[in-house]
């Protein structure tokens, strides 16, 4: 299920994008495509379901807005020799790629994040250091 919500989100993404931001670049595009997989599939994964998703541009901006069921706040466990190397890096890479997040409870329960990206790629100085540029 989450493969599936995660591929229609990225596609409502971008075609937000291309509609709305028809100048944002190739490389931009690719990291909010990414931002939006690790959310949606950490929130299908670790909370309960998606219970909103909702992506916005605001000026030259990208926002997120992604809900689940879970209280539960992400965290990005550290690497030891004893905590697997499979996953573990999708709050990461968000935290990384985003130029703010912000979790929030919500009345009814559950989280809602908010994540928010440059759309002019200004915000590439974390994303430089991820891929070592």
């Amino acid at each position: 299920m989450s493969q599936s919500f995660a591929a229609r989100a990225r596609d409502d993404v971008a075609d937000l994008i291309h509609r709305q931001a028809p100048r944002t670049s190739g490389r931009v595009i690719d990291d909010a495509l990414l931002v939006v997989s690790e959310l949606v599939t950490n929130a299908v994964r670790h909370g309960g379901g998606i219970a909103a998703f909702a992506p916005i541009i605001r000026g030259n901006r990208l926002v997120l807005h992604v809900a689940d069921h879970s209280e539960q706040q992400p965290v990005s466990p550290d690497r030891t020799p004893e905590w697997p190397a499979e996953g573990g890096y999708g709050w990461s890479i968000v935290r990384n790629l985003a130029d703010s997040v912000n979790v929030s409870r919500r009345p009814q329960g559950g989280k809602d994040i908010c994540v928010a990206l440059s759309l002019l790629g200004h915000g590439g100085t974390k994303a430089a250091e991820m891929s070592g540029l």
